[in-house]
Parts: structure tokens; C-alpha cells; sequence
């Protein structure tokens, strides 16, 4: 198994930073509340969580999708939410995304699906037919998946769509990436593969990551820091950091809490 990467030291600046983050929806829900974090270069930053912690909107505010009811996200320098469209799109050149669903598009090849993020971002390579074609084989191959290239996404296994959406997602070596519950549905072996590549690749990028999970294991495999928030049935804590650390802090923690949450995982509930 890949090793964990090892805490970054601190750098000058985060690469994310989360400030007073608070999220209420219409019928009376506060889904975030005073959400504070820092993400530095080389993090495998974790949110971690139960059902109803706010995780996934957290992830929709991060990349503007979602607006926040309160609090500021600075992305690579920059406020994402105060920023014109053009200007935002052109920020998230520089973050992957990978969403939970791998959200592959079904009428398009894995290749079709890998060569996107060129024909958004790179017309030059996307317009050197033999360029973009030996530049999408090179990230299939790193996902292992360049022998599937002229497959659709119908006839790939859960595991093999989460490899290829990984591959789109780090397409154009981004300086940020963020992932969302990238091992849920899979099973143990697919899981810690998708684990050890995150590692591996984020690795040879130079990227960094945010992964959002209920998953203690993958927490485990991969992180260096993060934080964990109250879910729907903590009640009045529901969306608050309950803790932010290291993954050792988080395993010697005394908060009940968490350590219910740890429990429960090792049991095999959610």
C-alpha cells in the first residue's frame, strides 16, 4: 500500500482558505455554521462527516456552484464568490473536480471524456489531433485504463468510471484538487486503489487535494489534515468543525463525538 504523504509544512500562503463559512436554506435549515480551514500545498486536506454534516454543500461553495449565506472562500488567492464569471472560469483551470457520481459524459467515449478539460482550456491541443490523442493515452495510462480509451462509460465497472474520472480530473495538472466521496459505492479493493492513486498522482502533479468522506478508511490511507463536522444528529453542532487536525489528532481525539463517529465506522455504520 502507498504510505500516507507525509504533513506539508505551512506555507506562506494556503492554497484554500475558508472563513466563517455558514450556509441556510430556505425552509429554516442551517446546513454550515462558522466553518473555518486552511489548505496548504502538498495537503490531502479531509472533510470528514456524517449524513447530513454539509459536506456536499461545503464542496458546491468551494468550487462556485453554491453560494454561501455568510463567510468567504479564497481560492488560489482569490475570492471565488466575488469574482466575475470569465475570471472564475479561468480560476478553475487550475482546480479538478471530481465529483461523487464521476459524472462522466455517457454519450462520449473515456477518451472523449478525458480530452474535455483540452477542448475548454487548451484549443492548441485540442486542435493537434495527434497531440490531444498521445496526451489523453498518457493520463488513461496512469489510471491504467488507456486499453479502455474507445469504451463508454456504460461498459466500465464503478471502479474503472471513479479511475477515469480521476483522470479527467487531473487532465490539466491542477494546482487544486476536490474530490467528493471519491470510494463511495465501490467495493474494498476498488477503494484502496482509488486511495493510492489519489496519492500517487496528486503526488507526480504537484497537486494538492480536498477530499470530502464519511470513509475512516480512506482518512486512513490518505490524509494529512482535516476536519470534521457535526452531522444532522449532533444537532445544534450539525455543520460546525467539530475538529481540525492531523489525521494523529483525530485518532487520539477524547471529543465524543468523533470518537462515536471512529466507533461507528469500525463497526461498519454510517
Amino acid at each position: 500500500m502507498t504510505p500516507p504523504p507525509p504533513a506539508p509544512t505551512p506555507a506562506a500562503e494556503p492554497l484554500l482558505v475558508v472563513r466563517n463559512l455558514a450556509k441556510a436554506f430556505p425552509y429554516g435549515a442551517n446546513v454550515l455554521n462558522g466553518v473555518n480551514l486552511e489548505v496548504f500545498a502538498g495537503d490531502v486536506f479531509t472533510v470528514l462527516g456524517g449524513s447530513g454534516c454539509g459536506k456536499s454543500t461545503l464542496l458546491n461553495i468551494l468550487i462556485g456552484v453554491d453560494e454561501p449565506t455568510s463567510g468567504t472562500v479564497h481560492v488560489l488567492g482569490q475570492n471565488i464568490h466575488s469574482l466575475p464569471r470569465r475570471q472564475r472560469k479561468r480560476l478553475m483551470r487550475d482546480v479538478g473536480v471530481l465529483f461523487q457520481s464521476g459524472a462522466l459524459l455517457q454519450s462520449l467515449t473515456v477518451a472523449e471524456n478525458v480530452a474535455l478539460p483540452f477542448q475548454q482550456h487548451h484549443p492548441k491541443i485540442a486542435r493537434d489531433r495527434d497531440l490531444l490523442e498521445d496526451t489523453v493515452l498518457m493520463k488513461l495510462r496512469a489510471v491504467k485504463l488507456d486499453a479502455h480509451a474507445q469504451k463508454y462509460p456504460r461498459e466500465l465497472s464503478g471502479g474503472m468510471k471513479k479511475r477515469a474520472a480521476l483522470a479527467r480530473a487531473l487532465a490539466l495538472d491542477p494546482r487544486l484538487l476536490i474530490s467528493d466521496e471519491p470510494t463511495s459505492g465501490l467495493d474494498p479493493v476498488s477503494t484502496k486503489e482509488i486511495d493510492e492513486l489519489t496519492i500517487t498522482l496528486s503526488r507526480k502533479s504537484g497537486t494538492t487535494v480536498v477530499v470530502v468522506t464519511h470513509d475512516l478508511l480512506s482518512f486512513q490511507r490518505i490524509a494529512t489534515r482535516g476536519i470534521m463536522l457535526g452531522a444532522e444528529r449532533d444537532g445544534t453542532l450539525r455543520g460546525t468543525v467539530l475538529l481540525a487536525g492531523s489525521r494523529e489528532d483525530f485518532f487520539a481525539s477524547e471529543h465524543p463525538l468523533v470518537r462515536g463517529f471512529f466507533h461507528l465506522q469500525e463497526g461498519g455504520a454510517v
